[in-house]
């Protein structure tokens, strides 16, 4: 990737290279649209929230601020995120997924963020925000979990014990129809473990 000398030249570089518009950039880090049109047009020198940004990017937050190192090869080549979590210079760079790639073969990362799909679990989480799963974990009551059904749908809920081995997958926004582990055969796939901005 050329050297390029200022935080917004990089800032612009690496989104264009993910082929993101400045508001889909600042819906996958969690923050303002003017947030990302001010950082490129030089106006604010450094954002308070570095990390989700370069997350966002697939990027490290050194070479975002000072160009330290080289951006990740998947920047470089201009494909998406590394499809596993990464870490560079002690930063672990977690990729981002579609939620339409949730229904692929392929395995999913143990770490992934996903925009939340729809209003299910607003206002707590709002449609579009970013938020990461771990896969391999327990989930306990309360948690927010992504659950998948005997079609390999996939929906963002909360997990709710009925008794062992029977749970329920409820949505936060009561317009959405509470799902049950055994009548709707779901599993659960990953464990909410961080919601870009706050857990209302």
């Amino acid at each position: 990737m050329p050297v390029v000398s200022s935080i917004s030249e990089r800032l612009k570089q690496a989104r264009l290279r993910l082929n993101l518009s400045q508001v889909e950039l600042a819906k996958r880090a969690g923050v303002a649209a003017g947030t990302i049109g001010n950082l490129e047009a030089g106006t604010r020198e450094k954002p308070r929230n570095l990390l989700g940004i370069a997350r966002a990017l697939g990027v490290t937050p050194e070479w975002l601020e000072e160009g330290k190192e080289s951006a990740p090869a998947a920047v470089a080549s201009g494909v998406s995120p590394v499809a596993h979590p990464v870490i560079l210079d002690g930063i672990t760079v977690v990729p981002r997924i579609e939620w339409e790639q949730l229904m692929g073969e392929d395995p999913l990362p143990t770490v992934f963020n996903v925009a939340a799909p729809d209003a299910s679990m607003a206002p707590k989480v709002p449609q579009g925000t970013i938020v990461e799963f771990t896969r391999g974990l327990e989930p306990r009551p309360g948690d927010g979990v992504l659950v998948r059904d005997s079609l390999g749908h996939h929906f963002f809920r909360q997990f709710r014990e009925k008794r062992p081995g029977h749970w329920e997958a409820h949505a936060v926004n009561e317009a959405y129809r509470p799902m049950d582990s055994k009548d709707d055969n779901l599993s659960v796939v990953a464990v909410l473990t961080a919601v870009a901005g706050r857990w209302a």
